[in-house]
C-alpha cells in the first residue's frame, strides 16, 4: 500500500508543508481507558486473587496429574507419603498419643 500524509508547522511568520509519500503497511494503534488513582484495597485484593488462583491450578494440575496421567502411581509414590499410624506407636517414634489414638479409632 501507499499513502501521503502531510506534516505543517510554522516557522516565524511563515508556515511550511512537507508532503510525503510511504510505502508499506500503516499501522494505527488507538489505546483507549479510564485514568483513576492508585487504590491499595484494589491492589491488594488483585494480587491476592492472582495468588488464590496460581494455588488453585496448582492443587487441580497435580490431581489430574496423579488420576489421569500414564505414570500415575509412580507420581503417588513421589509425591505423597503414606503413614502408618499403628506401627509408629508400637515404635514409640509418636509422642503426643491422645491425638493419634483418637484419629486411629477413627480409621476403625
Amino acid at each position: 500500500f501507499n499513502f501521503r500524509y502531510a506534516s505543517k508547522w510554522m516557522h516565524g511568520n511563515r508556515s511550511y508543508r512537507m508532503l510525503t509519500k510511504a510505502f508499506g503497511l500503516r499501522l494505527i494503534i488507538v489505546v483507549s481507558g479510564e485514568a483513576s488513582k492508585f487504590d491499595l484495597l484494589r491492589f491488594t485484593l488483585n494480587i491476592g486473587s492472582v495468588i488464590g488462583i496460581l494455588g488453585l491450578a496448582t492443587v487441580i494440575y497435580d490431581a489430574a496429574a496423579v488420576y489421569f496421567g500414564q505414570p500415575g502411581d509412580m507420581l503417588k509414590q513421589e509425591k505423597f507419603q503414606f503413614v502408618n499410624l499403628k506401627k509408629q506407636m508400637e515404635e514409640g517414634g509418636i509422642r503426643n498419643t491422645v491425638s493419634i489414638m483418637s484419629s486411629i479409632m477413627e480409621l476403625k
